[in-house]
């Protein structure tokens, strides 16, 4: 796992399988995409 400025705000980076399991599955309620996805969404969609 990293973390990574971007801008003012933080964004970790998930690799390992393991840890990516239990942030999208196992855990999924309890990671938010935060303020900043609100208006990428419109482009990006809700996905991953």
């Amino acid at each position: 796992m990293t973390r990574i400025k971007a801008g003012p705000v933080a964004v970790y980076l998930v690799s390992d399988p393991d840890y990516v399991r239990r942030v999208l599955i196992e855990n999924a309620a309890d990671y938010i995409k935060g303020a900043m996805m609100d208006g990428i969404r419109v482009a990006l969609g809700n996905g991953l």
